[in-house]
């Protein structure tokens, strides 16, 4: 699928967040992952992942929503300490993807806001 194929998709009125879906280039240069659980990953150079932001603008403020609703679905499990770190490919998948300082960062700024702040509904 061509990159014009992705802007369509996106600009489509079916909200693509409510299905399981992968997404791929031919040559793996870039692809797109969501499922039915609200969250998805994007992967891909610089300038695709700048054309995404254009028709997303809050692509990098979206992991904190996946970060609370790991902490909800935490919470919903009766965990005494709804830490979402306790699930051990949070902080990494973190590190892959925005390397180990802002990892950190983001990681301390969404433990510095009470839970529910970071609902995706805001």
């Amino acid at each position: 699928m061509e990159e014009e194929d992705i802007q369509k998709r996106v600009n489509s009125e079916v909200n693509i967040y409510y299905f399981p879906l992968v997404i791929y280039s031919g040559s793996g240069q870039w692809g797109i992952m969501t499922t039915e659980e609200h969250y998805g990953l994007l992967g891909g150079s610089l300038d695709f992942i700048e054309e995404i932001k254009t028709y997303v603008p809050n692509l990098d403020q979206q992991v904190y929503g996946c970060l609370e609703r790991l902490r909800l679905l935490l919470v919903s499990t009766e965990r005494k300490y709804p830490d979402v770190t306790i699930n051990k490919w949070v902080p990494e998948l973190l590190t892959h993807v925005y390397g180990q300082q802002e990892a950190e960062k983001i990681l301390q700024k969404f433990h510095s806001m009470p839970p529910g702040y970071w609902n995706i509904e805001r």
